[in-house]
């Protein structure tokens, strides 16, 4: 295992056959209204939530440690959409940003969370503006 310091995020050709679930290990979140949920997210191997990747990130909330995760998550039982929450705090405090909603069975088992801000929204804890995403894969230096 490798120091994260020795890795470098590096995009993912959005065309590429390398865009899916299974080669996207970072997502970065840009210019969103909450600073803190900024930054370098890692897929999370072994958590996946409705068979779909999940990505986290450790920071800090109000000077105590915190960890922010991009998922999929259950609207009611028929939809999903994915989420950019802090599961530590409390709901639904703890929701930033979500996509629109989408049939649970037309979501693609590779989906990946949105990249363009115009796909995010504002959730209960949420500032303007929306983020935007990158996906990137590992790249040593």
């Amino acid at each position: 295992e490798m120091s994260s310091t020795n890795r470098a995020f590096q995009p993912v050709s959005t065309t590429g056959s390398s865009n899916t679930a299974k080669n996207v290990h970072q997502i970065l979140v840009e210019g969103c209204g909450i600073p803190e949920v900024n930054g370098t997210y890692t897929l999370q191997p072994d958590k996946k939530k409705l068979g779909k990747p999940t990505y986290g990130k450790a920071g800090t909330w109000n000077g105590a440690p915190m960890k922010f995760e991009i998922f999929v998550g259950g609207v009611g039982t028929k939809t999903c959409c994915w989420y950019i929450s802090a599961p530590g705090i409390s709901a639904p405090n703890n929701t930033f940003y979500w996509t629109k909603r989408e049939k649970r069975d037309a979501m693609s088992s590779s989906a990946l969370p949105p990249e363009s801000a115009s796909q995010w929204k504002t959730h209960i804890a949420g500032k303007l503006p929306v983020p935007k995403l990158k996906r990137g894969i590992y790249r040593y230096r």
